[in-house]
């Protein structure tokens, strides 16, 4: 189904090359060996330190300021942490939508009737009493 997909919507030259080259690697057994995971944390490391190099110049102007540049500097950074983490996880789960669409939305319909549990039966906050 992807690759029908694929073949409609894409016919150019780049395309062709791309999907030359993914038909002459090897075809793995799974997605959830080491390699796979190591390279998923690889890309979202690099998604890490190129947005975190691109804020520097703003890193260095807060540093400039006495107590709280720092402050900010660091919550800044850890901004950037949860949009690598959250850029990452999207990419991933795009893959699955496309790739394995029924896995999915058996995750979203968990999702949802957790949710929806949770509201309709509005559990108390810190063990609150009602």
């Amino acid at each position: 189904a992807v690759e029908s997909f694929e073949d409609r919507h894409c016919g150019y030259l780049c395309c062709r090359m791309v999907k030359s080259c993914f038909e002459k690697m090897p075809e793995l057994e799974g997605t959830g060996d080491a390699r796979t995971v190591c390279f998923r944390v690889l890309g979202t490391m690099m998604i890490f330190v190129g947005v975190d190099m691109m804020l520097s110049p703003t890193y260095f102007a807060l540093h400039s300021l006495w107590f709280f540049g720092f402050i900010i500097a660091g919550h800044l950074a850890l901004c950037v942490c949860k949009f690598s983490c959250l850029s990452s996880c999207c990419t991933m789960l795009t893959s699955y939508l496309i790739h394995r669409p029924a896995l999915m939305a058996l995750l979203g319909l968990s999702v949802l009737s957790v949710t929806g549990l949770s509201l309709y039966y509005n559990v108390p906050v810190h063990g609150a009493a009602r």
